[in-house]
């Protein structure tokens, strides 16, 4: 991302949480929405390999409401589990 682009898109970023906090939005136990999950993706293969597609190069990103313990029941997790060594040794370099 350009520096403009980037600042665009924080831009971008705050109106949109602005919009959110406006409507007071509701989960389905009808507890407010306090807060937010915020990320975005960058694809390093472009073949998606349950259908063999091949996605075109792009950037998105995702704000999606969140609570505390509401992903625990999709979260692998093994996710994290890594081999740290690699990424100091390679970062060490």
């Amino acid at each position: 991302m350009q520096d403009d682009e980037l600042t665009e898109f924080l831009d971008f970023y705050r109106y949109i949480m602005s919009k959110l906090r406006t409507v007071k939005l509701l989960h389905s136990d009808e507890s407010p929405v306090d807060r937010y999950l915020f990320f975005w993706r960058k694809r390093e293969n472009q073949i998606d390999p349950v259908t063999n597609v091949v996605k075109t190069d792009h950037f998105h990103f995702h704000i999606v409401p969140e609570k505390e313990h509401l992903w625990d029941s999709i979260v692998d997790n093994k996710a994290t589990l890594v081999n740290v060594d690699i990424l100091i040794k390679h970062f060490q370099k």
